[in-house]
């Protein structure tokens, strides 16, 4: 029988000094934000990394295992710091708190677009057996995710505490994820991804369109799930750091 292939790098890559696993970083993220997953070549991350082929075996199982780091470790993890530091710090309305954070990833994506390259097989269908595996995590995560951030509305007094939380969880990333797709398709012909992706057309959705699509996304959200009648009194401030730690905890 086959041993189950790690999905994690070994501890022999972070034991290595932080600027040559940074250099490996970069050098994956322009491999594989200019070929692809299935077009990247080891051969030339590790060439432009400045690394043996053979040492790059003593730090990853394989190519889908560098893939997955960038993805979950390196990207999501820039992006919640991203969010953190883009948010409000004062506590506040949950609601507004929420297109807030949606704005930031947003900004973030459109910073980093070779990131937005990446992560774009995540949101779309793949014909590779271990793609298709790491698109099926994803949506694992993205409903515990959004979970997550609703039980933080729950505790602030202003998502309702009669739903299953984990159909609203898959409502919520349906209705935001989704939303943004179609309506960034129908003004400029292309997802919410391929937009973060391409950022010299920004021209064709500025900033302040961005801002009031999200926020008409999210009151359409508060209406189906936010209470009637908020507590009052009751504010707070959406804790990043528990999604942070939870990514970490799945690796």
């Amino acid at each position: 029988m086959v041993a189950p292939m790690s999905t994690m790098p070994k501890d022999t890559f972070f034991n290595l000094p932080p600027d040559k696993r940074a250099r490996i970083a970069d050098a994956a993220i322009d491999e594989f934000a200019e070929k692809g997953y299935t077009g990247a070549s080891i051969s030339r991350i590790v060439a432009k990394a400045r690394i043996a082929k053979g040492s790059f075996y003593q730090y990853f199982d394989g190519k889908i295992v560098l893939f997955k780091w960038l993805l979950y470790d390196v990207g999501s993890q820039r992006k919640l710091e991203a969010i953190k530091e883009l948010t409000p710090p004062e506590p506040g309305d949950f609601w507004e708190q929420l297109s807030a954070m949606f704005i930031a990833g947003l900004r973030f994506g459109l910073n980093n677009p070779k990131l937005s390259r990446i992560a774009a097989v995540l949101w779309h269908p793949s014909g590779d057996p271990e793609l298709q595996g790491m698109i099926a995590e994803f949506q694992v995560l993205a409903r515990r995710n959004w979970k997550l951030l609703l039980q933080q509305g729950q505790a602030m007094g202003q998502v309702r505490t009669d739903l299953d939380l984990d159909l609203a969880a898959e409502l919520v990333l349906s209705q935001v994820m989704m939303g943004m797709d179609l309506a960034i398709q129908r003004k400029i012909g292309m997802d919410l991804i391929e937009f973060c992706a391409h950022p010299e057309l920004e021209s064709s959705f500025p900033v302040e369109q961005q801002r009031a699509l999200v926020d008409q996304i999210i009151e359409l959200v508060r209406r189906s799930i936010g209470h009637c009648e908020p507590v009052q009194g009751v504010q707070g401030r959406i804790d990043v750091d528990v999604i942070r730690t939870a990514m970490q905890d799945s690796d």
